[in-house]
C-alpha cells in the first residue's frame, strides 16, 4: 500500500487508481481484525470522499495530509 501512495506522489498513477487500489489491497489481505479494519477505513474515507467529489482532478498537495496520515498508520501497523 505504501508503494502505491509513493507511485501517486511520483505521478505514476492517477488519484482514483490510488484510492481504489488501496481498498482492493485491503480486501485481498483478508484481514480479520475488526479494529484494524475500522482504523484503516478511518484513514481511507477522506481519500475516497475526495475521489468521489473531484475524481482525478487533485494535486498531491491537496491530499498530502491524508496520504501522510494513511502512510503513518500503515507503517505503524507493520511493526
Amino acid at each position: 500500500m505504501i508503494s502505491t501512495i509513493e507511485d501517486f506522489r511520483k505521478e505514476k498513477i492517477q488519484y482514483a487508481t490510488l484510492v481504489y487500489s488501496l481498498e482492493a489491497m485491503l480486501d485481498a489481505g483478508e484481514y480479520k481484525n475488526e479494529t484494524l479494519i475500522k482504523q484503516w477505513y478511518d484513514y481511507w474515507t477522506p481519500l475516497e470522499i475526495i475521489s468521489a467529489t473531484k475524481g482525478n482532478n487533485v494535486t498531491v498537495e491537496e491530499v498530502n495530509k491524508y496520504l501522510s496520515s494513511m502512510e503513518t498508520f500503515l507503517r505503524n501497523t507493520q511493526s
